[in-house]
Formats: C-alpha cells, sequence, structure tokens
C-alpha cells in the first residue's frame, strides 16, 4: 500500500501549536482532576464553572479553526517571525494560569482571589502565543466577521449545551420518547404507565424515562457528525438532496432510542435485571450510535446523493476503515449482551484478525518503521505506567491478549486513527498539526482516561506525520502496549 499522503508541515511552527496542546490538556487535567473543590463552595458559582468550563470552549475553538475556511486560512498563512520576547511571555502567562492550583492548600477558598490571576494569565498566554507565531497585523484578521462569529460560538459552546441540557428536562421530548416506548412495549405483556412520573413497568420491573433518556444528547451527536462527514465530503455530494440526511438522521435517532429504551425494559424483566442495568443500558445507546452513524455514512455513497457518481473510495480505504468498524461493532455488542465483557475478549480478538486478514497484503507493504518510532512508544508505554501505576487484575487468555493488545488493537487503531482520519483532515485543508491535534482527541475518547489517551495519540500522530509513514504510529503504540504487557506479566496484573 501507498503510505498515507500527508500535507507537509512545514507552513506551521510545529513546535509552537505542540506546546500549545501540551499546555491546553496540562491545565485542564490539573483543574479538572488535580484540584478537588466543589464550585458552590466558592461563593461564586458562575465563575467558577465559567472555568470548569474552559476545556469544552478549547474543544470547540479547535472544530471552529479545523473547519472555518477564514481561520484555517489564518494558520496555514503564517509568515516568517522571529519570536522576540514572545515565549517568555506565553510561558509566563501558562504559570500564571497554574499558580492558583499549584499553590493553595484550599483552592475553594481562595477563588475570588484567584480570578484577576487567571484573567492576567489567559491575556499573557494568549498574546505570547499569537505574536510568537505571527505579528499583530496577521491576526488583524481576527476581527472579521467570519472569524469573530464561529469563534463566539466556540466560547459560547459550554453555555449552549447548558441550554440542550435545560431541554432534556422540559417535557415535550421525554413525553414523546416515553409514549413511544409505552406504545411498543404493550405488544410484549401487561405494561404499567405512569405518565405523571413517566415511569414504565413489565412485570416486576420499572424504569423511568427521566430528561436524559429522552435521546437529545444522541440527536446532538449524530447531527455533529453527520455535519463534520458532510462538510468533509461537500464537493463530492448532490446539494440540497444531501440535507435530506439531517432529518432522516434525527428521526432514526429517535426511534432507535426508544427501542433502546424498551429494549432495556425487556430484558430487565424478561432476561435478567442485572444484564440490563449493568450491561445494556451502560452500552446500547452507543452501539445504536454506531450503527446508525455508518448507516448515514454509507448513505452518502447513494447515487442519488453523489454528484461524482462514477467515484467509489479505493480498496485502500477499506483497508483502513473496515477493521476499526468491526472491531467497535464487536466489542459494543459484547459490552452490550453479556454481564462480563472481559471473559469474551476472546472473540472480540478473533473479529480483529478476521477483519485484517483480507487486507493482509496491505499491512505486509507498510515498510520497516523508524527506530524513533520505537523509543516513542517507550516513552509512551512508561508515561502511561507512571499516570496510572495501577493495572486491573488479570484476565484469563493472556496469550490472546497480549495477541490483540501488543499487535491487533494497534493495527486496526493505528490504520483508523492514523492512515484515515489524520490523513483525511489534512486533505480537507485542516493544518496537519491541528488535523494530529484532533484525531488524537478521537482516540483519546475511545479510551478511559481520554487525556492520556489523547497525549498517546498526539505522539502516534507525529510520528506518523513526520515521515508520512503509518508504519511509524504503528510500531510505536506497538512498543506502547508491549511495555504495558510487559509490566502487567512481571506484576501478575493486567491493564491493556
Amino acid at each position: 500500500m501507498t503510505d498515507p499522503p500527508f500535507a507537509p508541515a512545514h507552513r506551521l511552527p510545529v513546535f509552537v501549536l505542540a506546546l500549545v496542546a501540551v499546555e491546553i490538556l496540562t491545565i485542564a487535567n490539573v483543574f479538572q482532576f488535580a484540584v478537588d473543590f466543589d464550585c458552590r463552595a466558592t461563593g461564586a458559582y458562575g465563575a467558577c464553572m465559567a472555568v470548569r468550563n474552559s476545556l469544552g470552549r478549547g474543544m470547540a475553538l479547535l472544530a471552529v479553526v479545523a473547519l472555518v475556511p477564514a481561520l484555517r486560512g489564518l494558520l496555514s498563512g503564517l509568515p516568517p517571525r522571529r519570536p522576540g520576547i514572545w515565549p517568555g511571555v506565553q510561558l509566563a502567562g501558562v504559570g500564571l494560569i497554574l499558580l492558583p492550583a499549584l499553590a493553595s492548600g484550599d483552592f475553594a477558598a481562595t477563588f475570588r482571589a484567584s480570578l484577576p490571576v487567571w484573567g492576567i494569565g489567559v491575556i499573557l498566554a494568549t498574546t505570547g502565543t499569537l505574536l510568537w507565531l505571527a505579528p499583530a497585523a496577521h491576526w488583524a484578521r481576527l476581527l472579521r466577521p467570519a472569524c469573530l462569529a464561529p469563534i463566539a460560538l466556540a466560547f459560547a459552546a459550554p453555555e449552549l449545551l447548558g441550554l440542550a441540557d435545560g431541554l432534556w428536562h422540559g417535557a415535550a421530548l421525554p413525553d414523546l420518547t416515553f409514549a413511544l416506548v409505552a406504545t411498543g412495549l404493550a405488544q410484549f405483556g401487561l405494561v404499567e404507565v405512569f405518565p405523571a412520573d413517566r415511569v414504565i413497568r413489565l412485570d416486576d420491573f420499572a424504569i423511568e424515562v427521566a430528561g436524559p433518556c429522552s435521546g437529545m444528547e444522541g440527536m446532538a451527536l449524530i447531527t455533529a457528525l453527520l455535519a463534520t462527514h458532510v462538510w468533509i465530503h461537500r464537493r463530492g455530494l448532490r446539494w440540497p438532496h444531501a440535507f435530506a440526511l439531517f432529518p432522516l438522521a434525527i428521526a432514526a435517532s429517535l426511534g432507535l432510542n426508544a427501542l433502546r429504551i424498551g429494549g432495556l425494559v425487556l430484558i430487565g424483566a424478561r432476561v435478567s435485571p442485572e444484564l440490563a442495568v449493568n450491561g445494556f443500558h451502560s452500552h446500547a445507546g452507543w452501539l445504536a450510535f454506531t450503527l446508525l452513524a455508518f448507516a448515514l455514512i454509507a448513505l452518502t455513497r447513494l447515487a442519488v446523493l453523489r454528484a461524482d457518481t462514477g467515484t467509489r473510495p479505493p480498496n485502500a480505504t477499506a483497508a483502513l476503515i473496515l477493521p476499526f468498524v468491526a472491531t467497535m461493532l464487536a466489542a459494543l455488542a459484547i459490552d452490550t449482551f453479556t454481564p462480563e465483557p472481559a471473559a469474551w475478549y476472546p472473540l472480540r480478538a478473533a473479529v480483529m484478525l478476521a477483519a485484517l486478514l483480507p487486507f493482509a497484503g496491505t499491512w505486509v507493504r507498510l515498510g520497516a518503521p523508524s527506530p524513533h518510532a520505537i523509543a516513542l512508544g517507550l516513552v509512551v508505554g512508561i508515561g502511561w505506567l507512571i499516570s496510572e501505576p495501577s493495572p486491573a487484575p488479570v484476565g484469563s487468555w493472556v496469550a490472546v491478549r497480549l495477541l490483540g493488545a501488543v499487535l491487533l488493537t494497534p493495527l486496526v487503531e493505528e490504520a483508523f486513527f492514523r492512515g484515515y482520519i489524520q490523513p483525511r483532515l489534512i486533505r480537507a485543508g485542516v493544518p496537519p498539526l491541528l488535523a494530529v491535534v484532533i484525531a488524537a482527541v478521537l482516540f483519546g475518547l475511545l479510551h478511559g482516561r481520554w487525556i492520556a489517551g489523547s497525549l498517546a495519540g498526539a505522539a502516534f500522530g507525529v510520528a506518523a506525520l513526520s515521515r508520512g509513514r503509518l508504519a511509524d504510529a504503528f510500531v510505536a503504540h506497538a512498543v506502547a502496549n508491549a511495555t504495558l504487557a510487559a509490566w502487567a506479566l512481571v506484576t501478575g496484573e493486567w491493564s491493556v
């Protein structure tokens, strides 16, 4: 297989933007996890929540920079620049942002006094970063409506999500979901319904269709995913025909959510309450979301929605995507329908192997990795162990787990995140380093510890970007997992 096409990164000061990404993740880690406090104890609840929501604002800003051409143009057209004093200003600002959390034993008590320090820190860090990258005249273009409007939207994202959260507690959507579930379950026996409380009982198992069960979150997520996919492939789609996918996505999400809740009641009443609560309830939503997402993406390939009806994705793309799709569906199905998913890991490994084998020639042609990729994998693995040195107990089938963790999982995940998503974003016009960060955050969200996972994903993304070879990312990931596996075998524990 020809190595994935990566756009050259020389047009961006990679070091500066990589440093900013690390700083943002560090700040988020400190204020989300290292500092233990309740916003209600600060006496400034609104300001405290605004600070806590900074990570959400940063992620939303990252998204609009990736999607808005005017903002992408500012980053991709950076002129040559001597740094001057601005690196020091930037680092001083970051230091001030972290100072209240590191200097105070009772963070809640000193929160009000810390607000001016944060304000100065944010101003210094932002100004230092921008002027480190380019002169003020370059950034004057941010004042144009095409730039200001999406930036304002990104900064208001947490509040907008809060408004959406308020819709969960309104009556209309939960009542509609309740009515759909009650009507469907009436076909399976005597169902007791209590509309005032939105409670449904079948046999001895009862559930409440509360606000978050309304499906609002799923509809928002599927709309955002579809919008991103449609934007990336906008030149190959027929307009306005493609807009029909959005009401279809929302209606399907609402219907699948009602089926999920109905299935929960049936499993709890007729099969196993434990499986319903601890398995199906936790994962059925993600399984439905994943299936719907893949179905919508498949619909965009229909001739009626294509402007380039003669174009079809190359076989190489199938090699990068299909193993990940199969693996995710297998994992979600196992988590949804089995009370002890860990015991079914051999089945998951078998699905990965079966999905990879048809593309064996592709993996053989990846080429030799760089020695730096091996060193990078060791660093990532050791860093992961340092951040969480106490793995969970070992399960059975250790040999299968080793095969899956050290070989199969890295190949499946790197093919998708660094072989498909990252270069696809670059070809769509996203600056290379920003594409690395986006793919890394998506990779991190797939893992339980998303900040550590995002940092690891960023390392693998840089490995792939540096030489344009997927083999480097795969080997770095494999070595990192092998390091964790070696630790697990030596200590008698398992966490890969």
